[in-house]
């Protein structure tokens, strides 16, 4: 492929990429990111965190405190994680191009209820850190698709 071909070559990549191609990538490294998304979202409750960074409110019941503390599970924080079945069944869903937090736990709408919708999702400070673990993969994707 001679010079003037190449060019043309890399004009038709660069007007592809600036119709949607990136999009594209981005959504697709984003979906290889959804675990990562519920891991840090069972991560902060685990520090007794909503969406918000807002401590998870109301704090546990002097029953709960009494059941919590002969299984030895934290009492100071509400954790949401009694027998761990809500947060292992966290996971990222897509809704039109946008990712949101949910459990299918038969228990999610009485906690959702209770503890208040952040409970599930991701906090800024999150969000930023999946942002971050996706620029090398979009940076690599977009090498290879310039390769000629």
């Amino acid at each position: 492929m001679g010079p003037i071909e190449k060019l043309d070559a890399l004009e038709r990549k660069f007007w592809e990429l600036i119709n949607g191609r990136t999009e594209r990538f981005v959504e697709e490294v984003a979906d290889t990111k959804r675990e990562l998304m519920a891991d840090l979202n069972r991560a902060q409750l685990n520090e007794g965190i909503d969406s918000r960074g807002r401590r998870i409110e109301p704090p546990y019941t002097p029953r709960t405190v009494k059941i919590k503390t002969i299984k030895g599970q934290p009492t100071n924080k509400v954790m949401l994680l009694d027998t761990g079945r809500f947060q292992s069944l966290i996971k990222a869903q897509k809704h039109n191009k946008a990712y949101y937090m949910e459990s299918s736990d038969d228990k999610t709408e009485k906690l959702v209820n209770k503890y208040g919708e952040d409970i599930e999702g991701l906090t800024d400070e999150n969000k930023d850190l999946v942002a971050a673990s996706m620029k090398e993969p979009l940076i690599e994707k977009h090498r290879n698709f310039f390769e000629i």
